[in-house]
């Protein structure tokens, strides 16, 4: 199942506005690319099948996979960043931004770390088209075992820029303002360490 595909059923089913039967319908018309009406209007015995047919659904076996070298989508060749060295500034920044709500902007997420063959991450290549290839073409079992090791990936470049912060601040001689600094380098260990990693879905 595509990415798209299970982010638009992921939406579908935390929305509290609609009935259990909406939810339904809606799930079925995303899984089967049918009209939310052409579906009320089938038999009922060819509509039980297609519910039955859906709860895998709801059964999501989320089994990690091994990383690829390489993704072939949407007519690219996506390279994902394995090696936390090579993150750059604005991958990490871009990162920080969409891990705000990771459900809603995982394709934004994926894509700081899939990069166009040939490339550096947002240069000489359309962002927008990755979205749409990432969204349409990527299957979800690739979607989250790429968005727990990217999780893993920005942990660890963290704890390394904490690490680097801690040593900076002891050489702060008034004892006051490192103290201060420390506190609040403690805090953001804090704060990793009780995230955790894996997939936010």
């Amino acid at each position: 199942m595509p990415l798209g595909k299970y982010l638009d059923i992921l939406a579908v089913s935390k929305d509290e506005s609609l009935e259990d039967l909406d939810k339904q319908v809606k799930t079925l018309s995303i899984l089967s690319d049918i009209p939310e009406d052409e579906i009320l209007h089938l038999p009922i015995a060819e509509y039980r099948e297609m519910v039955v047919a859906s709860r895998f659904v709801e059964n999501y076996d989320e089994t990690s996979i091994l990383v690829a070298k390489k993704y072939h989508i949407g007519g690219m060749d996506l390279i994902p960043v394995t090696d936390y060295r090579k993150v750059e500034t604005s991958q990490y920044v871009d990162f920080q931004t969409f891990s705000v709500d990771p459900e809603k902007n995982l394709v934004e997420i994926l894509c700081t770390f899939l990069i166009p063959k040939g490339h550096r991450y947002n240069e000489g290549y359309d962002l927008l088209e990755v979205h749409k290839a990432v969204r349409e073409n990527l299957s979800v079992v690739e979607a989250v075992s790429l968005s727990a090791f990217f999780l893993t990936l920005c942990r660890k470049l963290t704890e390394d820029s904490l690490n680097y912060c801690k040593r900076e601040v002891q050489q702060i001689k008034d004892r006051e303002t490192r103290a201060k600094m420390m506190a609040k380098i403690r805090a953001l260990e804090m704060r990793l360490n009780s995230n955790g990693d894996g997939s936010p879905t």
